[in-house]
């Protein structure tokens, strides 16, 4: 049979998808009822005959045990440390600098504590700086907290072995050496990053140093907002794209130098691996690297590799690990293979007789079917979708295979000054075009497709249906189902944007939330990263007018700063009654007051008191009354956020400094109807 390993590692993904929604005692029900039907099929000489239907089978059942495993092996022993303060000692493999902390990612050597696994992942957060290199051990007081209920929730970080992350004070180096490898990664990083700077100074070098390393520490915050509102961060994440350029680019070279074709591989495979381990070791790299393995081990034995045959043995490896599949980057990267695979061939070779350039029908074909596939992924993880992406890429992945290639020559001529040039001038054009790019398509307004509300929800599933309905029948007229699905698509979409007219909504960080409707919008506190990529998101992809924004005291901190040069609001609320600030906020009117009763716009009225280094905004929008503030004992409405670590209050009660650093919550609010609360992407 054909294609074997398509069945086995897409029916084990989808079976894992759905299993990290549960608990593992469902992943036992699951397997139970699974191995029933399988049984039965193998039993049945009729069905046995089926064997698509028993190989399927057999990959939920390894994804069962794979999952039921992988939780009491990995994931419940370290839950006992949630909520523990310990000294631990560990060492540095990764850094990404903050504007007002450093988030490391580390592996511990050593917990203080009885009874908890002491070799672990996960990312702490610090003041401390440990330089650029951090190269030995490191002791200090870690604060343990959950970086997710599940998968989902943690946005990935349990597939890359981070089920904890945790606070860090008191950190020191110890006189212990940090392994040579860790360090030998961070050191290799470095230079890569150093190397660019000194060439390219400012975006042109830190986006070169991304496009390689995936790292867009050394980016500015407009430029990464930029390539979020166009829908193209992931030219920025290392993944198949990336190394397809590269490792396309690296074969072709040593074939034309004509090396053996063993030799070639071999060559092709060391630097894939070594590649990896600049980037990481993440989810979607290692996807990426064993489908290009496959590949590559296919040319050879000289044998001409399946595609969907490839990505599924790629799939079923990946999914010895219960967690990767709750991977978004790794999600949207099969996907994007499975479209390119299967309907970027048929697209392309019906707009053939419409007489487009070639090179515009394939880039139009693969984009088109990219965000066809990614669709669902998409509204599952991020609720919505950028359609400028469909253009933006277009002409950004030329580009930024160009800066690739010549970045690569530019590392691999250093000894040699004019070719260093040459190359530098390569990826300065590349990417100096590539953020003029992002910047003009980010003036376009950006329009997103919202994919929440419940209509929306209906359109797609009426699509799958007439899709799955068409299939089963296996009529010919597929042109006139697609028709039928689009007008349906079209029909209750709208209906759902009229529907969604009248509401107002409340994004809530851990130290700020943004309420906003159709026009306006007003914020309280101070967004730290997290927030502030939101927040910009959403007030420039709607159009708001940021009418206020209500701090809790007069410093103001770096991404507050951001967000005011980036939406320049109306007025902007000090209650210190200190204006002389060594760095202003850009708005209208600079206002100081401790306590401050006003409209901000039709509908919505807002009380500001401040009192002593604690502040109270309670704010009626929809008939709801939202108390806002950091006091231990806030008055409270129908829904009160605290930002201080304990509060008590009457109604419903969201303490926003429970939520992870990285974790946002949405808040519906719907005339005379109960509060709706759900969580939101970070866009991180």
């Amino acid at each position: 049979m054909k294609r074997v390993f398509a069945h086995l590692g897409f029916s084990a993904a989808v079976m894992l998808l759905i299993l990290n929604f549960f608990s593992v005692t469902f992943a036992y029900i699951a397997l139970g009822v699974v191995l029933a039907a399988l049984c039965l099929v193998l039993s049945v000489p009729r069905l046995r005959q089926g064997v698509s239907v028993w190989l399927c089978l057999v990959g939920a059942v390894v994804a069962c045990v794979t999952f039921i495993v992988g939780v009491h092996a990995t994931y419940l022993p370290q839950q006992k440390l949630i909520g523990q303060t310990a000294q631990v000692q560990f060492y540095v493999t990764d850094v990404r600098r903050g504007a007002e902390k450093n988030d490391y990612t580390v592996k511990t050597t050593a917990i203080d504590l009885p009874g908890v696994p002491q070799n672990i992942r996960s990312t702490f957060s610090a003041h401390a700086d440990l330089g650029d290199v951090p190269d030995g051990i490191y002791t200090g007081k870690v604060t343990f907290a959950s970086t997710g209920e599940n998968g989902y929730a943690a946005w990935g970080k349990f597939s890359d072995g981070e089920f904890l992350s945790g606070k860090a004070s008191r950190v020191r180096k110890t006189n212990q050496s940090a392994p040579g490898s860790a360090v030998a990664l961070i050191q290799m990083r470095h230079a890569i990053s150093s190397r660019f700077a000194a060439v390219l100074p400012g975006d042109r070098g830190a986006l070169a140093t991304a496009l390689i390393t995936g790292s867009k520490t050394n980016l500015s915050v407009g430029a990464v907002s930029h390539f979020r509102t166009c829908g193209a961060t992931h030219l920025m994440a290392v993944s198949g794209l990336h190394l397809s350029v590269i490792v396309g680019s690296l074969y072709w070279l040593l074939r034309k130098l004509r090396l053996p074709t063993w030799l070639t591989t071999v060559l092709t495979g060391a630097v894939l691996l070594v590649y990896d381990g600049v980037a990481g070791f993440s989810a979607s790299v290692v996807r990426a690297s064993l489908m290009m393995a496959v590949l590559l081990a296919a040319r050879l034995f000289g044998r001409k590799a399946d595609g969907l045959n490839s990505l599924g043995l790629a799939v079923f490896l990946l999914c010895t690990d219960p967690f990767a599949v709750t991977d978004v980057s790794l999600q949207l990267s099969v996907t994007s293979v499975l479209s390119l695979l299967t309907l970027s061939p048929v697209l392309n070779k019906s707009l053939a007789r419409l007489h487009i350039p070639k090179f515009l029908r394939q880039s139009f074909s693969a984009t088109v079917s990219v965000l066809l596939y990614t669709l669902p992924f998409m509204w599952l993880s991020f609720g919505q979708t950028a359609l400028l992406s469909l253009l933006s890429n277009l002409v950004l992945i030329p580009l930024a295979q160009v800066a690739m290639i010549a970045a690569l020559l530019m590392l691999l001529f250093t000894p040699l000054p004019y070719l260093v040039y040459a190359c530098a001038v390569v990826v300065s054009g590349t990417t100096g075009g590539m953020l003029w790019l992002v910047e003009k398509f980010s003036a376009l307004g950006a329009p997103i497709v919202d994919l929440t509300g419940p209509l929306t929800c209906v359109a797609i599933a009426g699509v799958l249906l007439l899709f799955g309905v068409h299939f089963l029948l296996q009529r010919q007229r597929l042109g006139v189902t697609a028709a039928v699905a689009c007008a349906f698509y079209l029909l209750t979409s709208f209906a759902g944007l009229a529907v969604e007219q009248g509401n107002a909504y409340l994004c809530i960080g851990s130290s700020s939330a943004l309420l906003y409707d159709t026009h306006y919008a007003l914020l309280v506190g101070t967004p730290d990263q997290s927030a502030y990529y939101a927040y910009t998101r959403i007030l420039q992809n709607r159009r708001l007018q940021l009418v206020a924004v209500y701090l809790p005291d007069d410093r103001v901190g770096y991404y507050t700063r951001a967000l005011t040069a980036a939406v320049h609001p109306v007025n902007v609320l000090l209650p210190g009654g200190n204006t002389a600030l060594a760095v202003q906020p850009e708005c209208e009117h600079l206002l100081t007051a401790t306590a401050m009763d006003t409209t901000p716009w039709q509908g919505v009225q807002v009380q500001y008191r401040y009192n002593k280094k604690r502040y109270t905004v309670s704010v009626t929008c929809k008939g709801k009354r939202l108390v806002l503030g950091n006091g231990t004992d806030l008055n409270g409405g129908d829904l009160t956020v605290a930002f201080g670590k304990q509060s008590t209050a009457v109604g419903t009660l969201v303490c926003a400094r429970a939520l992870a650093e990285d974790e946002l919550l949405t808040v519906t609010l719907r005339q005379d109807r109960a509060l709706q609360i759900r969580r939101n992407d970070p866009w991180l």
